[in-house]
């Protein structure tokens, strides 16, 4: 579950889990309330230094972050030819304006912001700490345990993928020229399909197996760590930075 390959790597790495996901949740919390693009800039470039703070690989952090932008993309290509204002090209009946443009730009910031947080919190973190994290800060148990399983058995959806691959690639499967080839698409469709089924009988043998051993609905107990005035401190610090650009976002007018 985790993906750290060194719990000592950086400062950030040692934060403890909990004020880690305190500020970085206050963090995300102050970027997203942002409406001016030169704060937003701020915001965006301040996560960006945490990364670098973090010691967060630059290709893992890209990874992430291109993993996020089609979805960013499908929510904000919309936005430049529904808000009224100045026009500034129109084609097939629909005008882009500068207020819709500006409007894309400051959505498109505030998730770019929001993901680098969210990336640099789950690299120097993994998986393991966050959810001993959520434990400690007394999130409900139902949804720590949620996020627990699907973490935990994404991996094994993914085998069960790479399991149906292999022998479709056995059988001498080929694929097509394309993803919307229709040779390709009824085989994604059905690898999905079958994927889905699959992961459905798992379950409920996991969770059988659960019961047999005594699961009620507590999964492993939440290990304390002492939080130290370092971690205070550097907890504080992003929290200020982010207080300091949501003031001057509020307060200054450009």
């Amino acid at each position: 579950m985790s993906c750290l390959d060194d719990r000592n790597k950086s400062v950030i790495h040692r934060l403890e889990p909990r004020m880690k996901i305190v500020s970085f949740a206050v963090f995300i919390a102050l970027a997203v309330s942002l409406n001016k693009t030169y704060t937003l800039f701020a915001a965006l470039i301040a996560a960006v230094l945490f990364s670098i703070l973090g010691k967060v690989g630059i290709r893992k952090l890209f990874k992430r972050l291109f993993l996020a932008f089609p979805f960013e993309l499908l929510i904000i290509i919309f936005i430049p030819f529904t808000v009224k204002g100045q026009e500034v090209v129109s084609f097939l009946g629909l005008s882009v304006t500068v207020e819709g443009l500006s409007r894309a730009l400051v959505l498109f910031l505030r998730m770019e912001t929001a993901c680098v947080i969210m990336a640099v919190l789950f690299l120097t973190t993994g998986a393991n700490g966050i959810i001993n994290g959520l434990r400690g800060l007394k999130f409900p148990n139902i949804i720590v345990a949620l996020m627990e399983f699907i973490l935990r058995y994404i991996d094994l959806f993914n085998q069960e993928i790479e399991k149906m691959n292999i022998a479709r690639k056995a059988r001498g499967y080929v694929k097509g020229k394309h993803l919307f080839d229709k040779k390709t698409f009824k085989t994604v469709g059905d690898i999905i399909g079958m994927g889905l089924i699959r992961s459905y009988d798992r379950s409920k043998k996991i969770y059988n197996s659960m019961l047999s051993r005594g699961y009620n609905g507590y999964t492993a107990q939440y290990h304390s760590h002492k939080i130290k005035l370092s971690d205070i401190l550097l907890a504080a610090l992003f929290i200020i930075t982010a207080a300091t650009i949501f003031i001057l976002d509020r307060s200054l007018t450009i």
